[in-house]
């Protein structure tokens, strides 16, 4: 029997598994979507939805596991432009005020060595 009406958009209870980035923004956004929702179940609402959400959560969201990066400034190239600046930003803060940075200098998030949504396993690594 498919499931219908608002019980289809459901946000699953969040849990936080060994390795996952947790992220309670995101998962806060999607439920005040869901709940502002006047019919979910309409594909007006689903696309209504998706024009906010992926501009949000590709531009503007800073992901943790990018090193606290857009998804749209790290698949352009411009994530390690940004990385720069932010160093540039935290070494003044650091030259202004030491005193502030108790255990050693500040440095912004590295950048991961790569990213994958559904990572590819070591038989679809090892035959590229």
């Amino acid at each position: 029997m498919p499931v219908t009406g608002t019980a289809c958009f459901a946000a699953p209870p969040l849990v936080k598994l060994t390795g996952m980035a947790y992220d309670q923004e995101l998962a806060d956004r999607i439920r005040r979507l869901i709940a502002s929702a006047p019919d979910p179940t309409s594909i007006e609402h689903a696309r209504a939805h998706c024009q906010e959400f992926f501009p949000w959560y590709n531009d503007e969201h800073r992901h943790s596991g990018l090193g606290l990066h857009t998804a749209a400034d790290v698949h352009h190239g411009h994530a390690t432009t940004v990385q720069t600046a932010r160093a540039a930003v935290l070494a003044a803060a650091y030259q202004d005020h030491p005193e502030r940075f108790v255990s050693k200098p500040p440095a912004p998030p590295q950048l991961p060595a790569s990213s994958w949504i559904n990572p590819p396993g070591e038989k679809q690594t090892a035959a590229q």
